[in-house]
């Protein structure tokens, strides 16, 4: 799998908009269906209470979308966004127009901590601030917000990627995490980096239908090996089949203390399909003194 960049990938949007002649609010609402389908599976209970929290921008206008979704699903949902903001993105006031139609809605506008409400220890907090837009460290208010979330003892779940993650990057700061982020078409490379994994929690990543085409043409130097594709490169084994007929892989190994390294990669040789496998270990060699 190719994994592309943000900047990469807000071009695929756009590609995808363009030769498909559809709106961006309409491919908002396709991604903000997608992940909605994911969270009913993965939270079936609709007695617990659903707090999401959006952004200025077309993240916090998935986050909308997925409220508005969720409420007609008949969960408990609370929408917090922060008053009196300078700026929206225009699907994000789009969609919360909508959503501000809502009889059931349960609407909290925030300019500090003091105006969120409780958050019991059952609830489940989604996470729709900021998303790949961002550029530079969470700060202000946005900073003590994310801090606030992460001290929760709660569920945490993050659309697209966790805020004040940055998607290629080794990034600083206050970020949130999350237990999982639900990334769209293609998990973000910032998810395979070791130094994330308390970020990003558990990840999965849906398509909704952006351009093949896009994705064929376009290049990278960053790649995912796959369990489907691992699998595809094995060779079939037929009812008769023996060791011969595999390959043979020979391991010399040695010092001294060393040993999991010969079984590890003894291991690895079998489970990659090899007929035989024939390590040596503990090979010492010693220099010998001339006698007299």
């Amino acid at each position: 799998m190719k994994i592309l960049s943000t900047t990469q990938i807000q071009a695929w949007d756009e590609f995808t908009i363009k030769q498909e002649n559809t709106e961006s609010l309409a491919l908002m609402e396709k991604a903000s269906n997608t992940f909605a389908i994911w969270f009913m599976k993965q939270f079936p209970d609709k007695a617990k209470t659903v707090y999401v929290f959006c952004g200025n921008g077309n993240n916090g206008g998935d986050g909308f979308a997925i409220s508005r979704l969720l409420i007609q699903a008949d969960y408990q949902v609370n929408v917090l966004l922060q008053a009196k903001p300078n700026k929206r993105s225009k699907d994000n006031e789009t969609n919360l127009e909508i959503l501000q139609n809502m009889s059931q809605l349960k609407l909290w506008e925030i300019a500090r901590l003091e105006d969120v409400p409780t958050i019991e220890k059952s609830s489940i907090v989604i996470d729709a601030l900021f998303g790949t837009g961002l550029k530079g460290e969470l700060r202000g208010f946005f900073k003590d917000l994310v801090k606030f979330l992460n001290d929760l003892n709660c569920k945490r779940e993050s659309v697209d990627i966790p805020t004040g993650l940055q998607g290629e990057i080794h990034s600083r700061g206050v970020i949130f995490q999350a237990d999982c982020t639900f990334s769209f078409e293609q998990p973000k490379l910032a998810f395979l980096f070791p130094e994330n994994q308390q970020y990003i929690g558990k990840w999965t990543a849906k398509s909704i239908g952006l351009s093949e085409k896009y994705y064929s043409q376009e290049t990278t130097t960053n790649f995912l090996l796959t369990k489907k594709i691992a699998q595809s490169l094995t060779k079939k084994r037929g009812k008769f089949e023996h060791k011969g007929n595999f390959g043979h892989a020979l391991l010399l190994m040695g010092s001294k203390g060393k040993i999991g390294a010969a079984v590890l990669s003894s291991y690895a040789c079998m489970r990659a399909g090899s007929g035989l496998t024939l390590h040596l270990a503990g090979i010492v060699f010693y220099k010998h003194q001339s006698q007299k």
